[in-house]
């Protein structure tokens, strides 16, 4: 999302109009859609450093954090976020919501970071 269209959205839910909104990329159903969706949003990075926090695991859902450094069209980003999954009985991944905030530059994550020992 370009700047522009970043800000129209902020002044948008300041002014109430969509509080009780979801904010939602998708869905993208189906492995092409998504496997679509990844090689789309992928295709301008290089030089991905990405870190993980412990992963939070209890029934059929996984939660865990992430810290990422990277160029993005050549222009160096840092996005910090967290990966949510929800899980079938049989062990696949029926649901993943994803949310993260991005800064230009290279940023390292806070002292309070721990990286998992579980990748």
């Amino acid at each position: 999302m370009d700047r522009s269209k970043c800000h129209r959205c902020w002044r948008i839910v300041h002014r109430g109009r969509h509080l009780s909104g979801t904010v939602v990329s998708g869905p993208f159903v189906g492995r092409e859609a998504i496997q679509r969706y990844w090689a789309r949003v992928t295709a301008t990075q290089s030089e991905i450093e990405m870190r993980y926090g412990p992963l939070i695991v209890a029934d059929g859902r996984v939660a865990v954090e992430w810290w990422v450094n990277l160029r993005n069209t050549g222009a160096p980003i840092t996005l910090a976020g967290e990966f949510f999954l929800l899980f079938t009985d049989s062990g696949q991944c029926r649901e993943l919501r994803e949310y993260w905030a991005v800064t230009e530059g290279r940023v390292g994550p806070p002292d309070w970071w721990q990286d998992s020992n579980q990748f």
